[in-house]
């Protein structure tokens, strides 16, 4: 697999981009999927941020979720109306070639 990323920071904004391809031998885990945000532009902001948007693809379906941030938290996660946090196998299960590209602007506080 592959993953991919570009940020900058203009005042108290951090933006974000994260691509994310699937290779034949990526493991996601179990759990939510977590995407780090870079070091050098922490999250210090005492709420809870719903920052951007996600979309995901699985051959020829496409998925819309959410980017959530926690407070204070240093990770988004992707967050989907009716079946909770992305995982390895929600709300599809994941496999080779599938692809998430996470977009996303927070509030650095």
């Amino acid at each position: 697999g592959a993953i991919v990323g570009k940020a900058s920071r203009s005042g108290s904004t951090g933006r974000c981009t994260i691509e994310l391809t699937i290779g034949s031998t990526t493991n996601l885990g179990s759990g939510d999927l977590r995407f780090s945000i870079p070091t050098w532009m922490p999250n210090c902001s005492n709420i809870v941020q719903y920052c951007g948007v996600a979309v995901m693809t699985r051959g020829s379906v496409f998925y819309e979720a959410s980017i959530q941030m926690e407070a204070s938290e240093q990770f988004v996660r992707v967050v989907r109306d009716t079946t909770g946090a992305l995982t390895s196998n929600t709300p599809a299960t994941w496999a080779a070639g599938d692809m998430f590209r996470l977009t996303f602007e927070y509030d650095i506080g």
